[in-house]
């Protein structure tokens, strides 16, 4: 489902950071682990296809995206890939119903409700529907920004840092939420962080980075 090769970026400074090869199945999951500053939000970001690849080859649903043009890109993103970023970002003058179906329709589909309502629920925010983002709890917005990241049923779901200010026993709760809906989704989890907390979770399925 989603295979890279040869990956390599350079940054505006000049420096080049290579990543290693892998790849991963529909319904696979990968933590992708490392210290701060070894590129693990770059790489997210490369494979979310917000950053262009120097060099290399990103495979995700048998498509090269480093061949897509910007608009392409947007288009194949909405279809394909979902992406839980460390901070929300709602549209804060629309109600959380709204936000889901403003990003179904930036997708390119059709506004869903019973898709709205199936995600609220099983995230348990469902009592939000008709208000404002502001007025749920922070763990309340991580809830919605997997609800956002997951309406339009991708085939690749990026996470990053999702742990990162999070105890003990919030972090899990949010770990084997996108692992229990990733799979529900059959979609390929992604999650790149530095919280070794996380590596009883995957165990097998660990890609450590380097320092740069």
């Amino acid at each position: 489902m989603i295979q890279t090769n040869q990956l390599q970026y350079t940054y505006p400074k000049g420096s080049t950071i290579s990543f290693p090869d892998f790849e991963i199945s529909s319904g696979d999951k990968l933590l992708i682990l490392g210290p701060s500053g070894c590129g693990k939000t770059t790489l997210l970001h490369l494979l979310g296809g917000l950053l262009p690849c120097t060099n290399g080859k990103i495979t995700i649903n048998q498509k090269d995206i480093s061949t897509l043009k910007s608009k392409e890109m947007d288009q194949f993103r909405g279809d394909n890939i979902g992406i839980i970023f460390q901070k929300p970002h709602f549209a804060q003058a629309l109600t959380v119903a709204e936000n889901l179906a403003f990003a179904q329709q930036a997708g390119g589909k059709k506004t869903d409700k019973s898709r709205i309502e199936h995600l609220l629920s099983k995230l348990g925010i469902i009592k939000h529907k008709d208000r404002l983002p502001q007025k749920m709890s922070e763990g309340e917005k991580q809830r919605l920004s997997v609800a956002m990241a997951l309406i339009n049923k991708p085939a690749l779901l990026l996470a990053d840092e999702p742990t990162a200010s999070l105890d003990d026993h919030h972090a899990f709760e949010v770990i084997h939420l996108l692992k229990e809906i990733a799979a529900e989704e059959n979609s390929a989890l992604v999650i790149v962080t530095h919280d070794s907390r996380l590596k009883e979770e995957f165990k097998d399925h660990i890609l450590t980075l380097k320092s740069i």
